[in-house]
């Protein structure tokens, strides 16, 4: 069973919900999207909640539950993926912002989390104004990491999973990122992102594939 992020399929055609919004967000559809027969339930997850849609019974059924899945992608899209999803809802508040965790469970397997940061007003740089401070982590070294178009492509379909070098803040900086956990979940990032990456060795790790073109990161660890 597949498990993608932020992508919409029809019959074969493959749409990506992000070329239809001024900013990306992120839904997951759970299922086998390549085919999505009538007889197949499809899962909508969204961070609000999950949605599904149950197969169909009948050629009728199969033609309204495929309209269904289409008003349910029409309305992610025009309504930016609800509150909790676009990128525009989560910057709108300046005194919280959320990143995406990847960590580990005792078994070595790796899964994604969202964490909320709850940030409060703090003289920073005076005599500027004071801004919206929190997060505190501890970092001693940052580094700019490039990678090539489809860059781990070849470990997706090899299944080549790795741990995290180090804990570490990851901030996309240009170009799409692709991570998929070993529970099989896949999130897709786009600049502007920020990743938490605590999968470090011995857990099992992750796999990350860029997009069709070259991708940019900061690493702060």
């Amino acid at each position: 069973m597949q498990h993608l992020v932020g992508e919409l399929y029809r019959d074969e055609d493959l749409y990506d919900a992000n070329d239809f919004l001024e900013e990306p967000c992120e839904f997951s559809f759970k299922g086998d999207p390549a085919i999505a027969p009538p007889t197949m339930a499809i899962d909508w997850s969204l961070r609000g909640g999950p949605l599904t849609v149950p197969p169909a019974k009948s050629l009728v059924g199969a033609v309204m539950r495929k309209m269904l899945l289409f008003s349910v992608g029409g309305a992610l899209l025009f309504s930016g993926c609800g509150t909790s999803l676009s990128s525009k809802a989560q910057f709108s508040d300046p005194s919280r912002f959320t990143y995406t965790r990847i960590y580990c469970t005792p078994d070595k397997e790796t899964h994604f989390e969202n964490v909320t940061v709850e940030l409060s007003k703090t003289n920073v740089a005076p005599p500027a104004s004071p801004s919206y401070v929190g997060g505190n982590h501890p970092s001693s070294r940052t580094l700019f990491v490039g990678h090539d178009a489809n860059w781990g492509a070849h470990d997706l379909q090899n299944h080549l999973l790795h741990p995290a070098p180090a804990a570490q803040f990851v901030v996309n900086l240009a170009g799409v990122f692709s991570v998929t956990t070993t529970d099989g979940e896949t999130r897709r990032f786009s600049p502007g992102n920020v990743v938490r990456v605590e999968d470090t060795a011995p857990c099992k790790g992750h796999i990350t594939v860029v997009g069709d073109a070259p991708g940019f990161l900061l690493f702060a660890r």
